[in-house]
């Protein structure tokens, strides 16, 4: 995929945006997971989150503080190193979304994973870290 024409806009370790319909950049979402976890939800109203999980913060009392109304989609990433902490807080925050009936669409805690951002219409976009980087520094794979 093409990435030079994407703005991607992320959140970073510890931190959470909330977007209302029509509000913020074409493409929001969570990037530099690793190890932490990125998490973006999408309601049917075009209402964006992205959700950037690090050791010690609370991912079940955040996500609790957002009403997700029914048809909610999400997209989940990162978390690869496997620690009590992360397992703990990816439970919590899949029992949320089944509870809360909120459809996790991709789920990717075992590939490098740069960055997960959705545009305004709920179209998912998954970054590998290489590509990335490589566009980081100006070179598109």
């Amino acid at each position: 995929m093409e990435y030079a024409d994407k703005a991607l806009s992320g959140s970073l370790a510890g931190t959470h945006q909330i977007w209302g319909p029509g509000q913020g950049p074409d493409y929001v979402g969570a990037r530099g997971m690793l190890p932490c976890v990125g998490v973006v939800v999408y309601a049917p109203c075009g209402k964006r989150a992205a959700f950037h999980f690090s050791q010690g913060d609370s991912a079940l009392a955040t996500l609790m503080q957002y009403g997700w109304p029914p048809g909610s989609r999400a997209i989940i990433a990162g978390a690869t190193d496997g620690n009590d902490t992360t397992v703990a807080q990816l439970s919590a925050i899949l029992r949320f979304f089944n509870l809360r009936g909120i459809t996790v669409e991709h789920f990717d805690l075992t590939h490098d994973i740069e960055g997960i951002y959705v545009d305004r219409l709920g179209n998912w976009i998954v970054v590998p870290t290489l590509i990335y980087r490589n566009f980081y520094h100006g070179i598109i794979l």
